[in-house]
């Protein structure tokens, strides 16, 4: 893929990562001279019509919402191609799961600031009614000033367009799903405000606050267990920042923040205190951070002075009374302390050794890291011509290396040889070819011609190009042409052949097109023409023909437009879509 040019206008520069739907490319805009973020779609989800004119709505829907905080995909690409792919404006930067593997838990400051910088990237999307809907560490993405941007929004939206892309991007989502999205609800900008507390609690404790095998079983745990405090594991969190989080975190909707705004306002209030070194009580109730900052100082001192006890005279003993309450204070500081350090050390994951992985197979790799209590993530393909196909080329963090369980261990895995010899698949069903193909990333053409063959039995195929043994490169397209069945012994029972004519008007396009035509008549199915024609052209074939009818095929950029029945007679033709002159 890498040196790839999509659309004549995107040069593949590099893989950035992978998901269950969609891999992430680097690519350079040779039009403006820029770098954009390519998400290839892949297989299945790339041949499904349904879900790509929903995705392509998607784009349509946020390509308007312009915000630094937002990739939002601009248009959908390559579907002509069949390899369709989003396109987004590029920013570099890091993947926030990466960031809190090697960093969490974050001071204070700086899980506020990232919280804040989150609850931008949702203010535009809240704003209009719409919701993220696949909030989640895997898709924000950390700039260089440490500020954040929120990748994919409301691409959700077009998961229930596909039968099976909803399943596989359920194990990804459902640590960061509210409880009414587990139970069919649609996602909202409170789902939203639920997911950012999930990621929060990441930030501050280096681990999610519910955890469990399956997304069923952590469906459950969110829907029905208590939200753990924050300050079990990081007793540095301030009981605000702890009251916040369980807001975002809570089970009825009703509870939580309304949308971006609401919980931005209380973020921006609690780093405002903690910049200036002003104490916060909640709830917040809207105050502004310096008011409360100056009322707490005071009605701490009030209570103080209505709590001390009024003075009694020291009777007896050797050690004065302030010395013994001074010390009865350091006691019970030194063992919160001790206890504190101990709650949070024995509940924090432990520390293991990344083994050696290099040279194995990505399911291999698995098995090791889930024995350690680890995960996981490909980050990148890279076409290999030493290592077969999913073997482990580099790994982060790298072997010997020390992470806490329940860390992902990012891998770049092997694509195998940029180029394939074609496999043999005359003889197999149209099934059996394109599943031999698919083991070498070869692609079935969509179009498949049928032809008379006394060889190979109906439902065969006959022939390929490119044919076998030729070195293409992978996710190329094969083409091949399958048996109808045996010609009849007696050709004459099938009819005179006759002069078969076809005209054309391309209409309804607005740019040039790689036209096919075929035509199938009691013998075979033959290609007419295959030329590259202008909007408008007009375009003319004839042909001899066996039988009582035929049935053309018209193919643009090999994806069928328009199917014609012409009788033998010359007569009008019977169409089966689309229109066409007799």
């Amino acid at each position: 893929m890498i040196g790839t040019l999509l659309g004549n206008r995107y040069e593949v520069v590099q893989p950035l990562d992978e998901g269950p739907i969609f891999t992430a490319f680097l690519a350079r805009d040779r039009h403006t001279e820029s770098d954009v973020a390519v998400y290839m779609v892949r297989a299945p989800f790339s041949g499904e019509v349904s879900f790509l004119e929903a995705l392509q709505k998607v784009a349509e829907k946020v390509a308007g919402l312009e915000s630094p905080a937002l990739e939002c995909p601009q248009r959908l690409d390559g579907i002509a191609d069949r390899h369709p792919y989003l396109i987004a404006r590029y920013e570099r930067g890091a993947q926030l799961p990466e960031r809190i593997r090697r960093l969490a838990p974050f001071s204070v400051a700086v899980a506020v600031s990232t919280a804040r910088s989150i609850a931008e990237g949702l203010r535009p999307l809240h704003a209009h009614g719409v919701a993220h809907g696949d909030l989640s560490a895997q898709n924000i993405q950390v700039l260089p000033d440490g500020q954040t941007r929120l990748r994919l929004p409301c691409v959700w939206e077009a998961y229930s367009h596909s039968e099976t892309a909803g399943l596989v991007v359920l194990p990804g989502m459902a640590p960061y799903l509210s409880p009414e999205v587990s139970r069919g609800e649609m996602p909202s900008p409170k789902s939203d405000i639920y997911a950012l507390g999930v990621v929060l609690h990441e930030l501050l404790t280096g681990r999610l606050p519910f955890n469990a095998d399956t997304a069923t079983g952590m469906g459950v745990k969110h829907a029905t267990e208590p939200v753990p405090s924050l300050r079990a594991y990081n007793p540095s969190v301030p009981v605000v920042l702890d009251e916040i989080v369980r807001k975002c975190l809570a089970k009825e909707p009703s509870q939580r923040y309304a949308n971006a705004d609401d919980v931005l306002r209380d973020l921006t209030l609690l780093q405002e205190a903690l910049r200036f070194g002003r104490s916060l009580s909640w709830p917040i109730q809207g105050r502004k951070a310096t008011e409360v900052g100056a009322v707490a100082p005071k009605m701490s001192a009030l209570r103080e002075q209505e709590d001390e006890p009024a003075p009694r005279s020291r009777e007896g003993g050797d050690v004065p009374g302030w010395m013994l309450g001074v010390f009865l204070a350091l006691v019970l500081a030194l063992t919160g302390v001790v206890g504190t350090w101990v709650v949070f050390n024995l509940n924090r994951p432990k520390l293991v050794s990344v083994p050696n992985i290099k040279g194995t197979t990505l399911n291999e790799a698995r098995s090791t890291l889930r024995n350690l209590g680890l995960d996981v993530r490909v980050s990148g393909r890279v076409f290999n011509d030493q290592y077969p196909t999913d073997t482990i080329l580099e790994t982060n963090p790298a072997a010997g290396d020390k992470v806490r369980e329940r860390a992902y261990v990012s891998v770049r895995i092997s694509a195998g040889t940029r180029l394939v010899q074609v496999p043999d698949v005359t003889g197999l069903t149209v099934d059996g070819a394109r599943a031999a193909l698919n083991k070498l990333n070869l692609e079935l053409g969509d179009s498949i011609e049928e032809v008379r063959s006394r060889e190979f039995e109906a439902g065969q195929i006959v022939s390929q190009s490119p044919p076998p043994k030729v070195r293409v490169e992978r996710y190329s397209v094969v083409r091949v042409r399958m048996s109808s069945g045996a010609p009849p012994e007696n050709v004459e029972e099938l009819g005179s052949r006759r002069l078969y004519t076809l005209r054309l008007k391309l209409d309804g396009l607005r740019e040039s097109v790689n036209v096919r035509i075929t035509m199938t008549d009691a013998m075979e199915t033959k290609t007419l023409l295959e030329e590259l024609k202008q909007p408008g052209e007009d375009v003319v074939v004839e042909s001899e023909g066996v039988g009582k009818q035929a049935v053309f095929k018209i193919y643009y950029n090999d994806e069928l437009v328009r199917q014609i029945t012409k009788s033998a007679d010359g007569g009008t033709p019977v169409e089966d879509g689309g229109q066409a002159e007799p």
